[in-house]
């Protein structure tokens, strides 16, 4: 519903994981009715993800991560970066 109101979105970032709708079924009804809106998925836990298939068209970004890796993530998914695994984080210096 905000996307209807505001076409001014450039990207999605959503949790794989969260309540009552998970970043996948959020990513495939943003798809559904704005498809040219990216999708960035950010997870804390290793087997989160889920089936790789339902990140298609997606980037990946594991928690905890650099605010480097996210720059990175964003500027992925905002030029059309496919699903390609994910962004490890470096260490040290994980954002908040």
């Amino acid at each position: 519903e905000m996307l209807d109101e505001h076409a001014e979105v450039d990207l999605i970032l959503t949790d794989v994981m969260m309540p009552e709708m998970t970043g996948t079924e959020l990513a495939a009804e943003v798809r559904r009715r704005h498809p040219r809106v990216p999708v960035l998925f950010v997870t804390g836990y290793v087997g989160e993800a889920g089936d790789t298939d339902e990140l298609i068209g997606g980037e990946l970004l594991r928690k905890p991560f650099t605010v480097a890796a996210l720059a990175h993530a964003v500027e992925s998914a905002l030029g059309g970066g496919r699903f390609n695994g994910s962004h490890l984080a470096s260490t040290g210096e994980a954002a908040e």
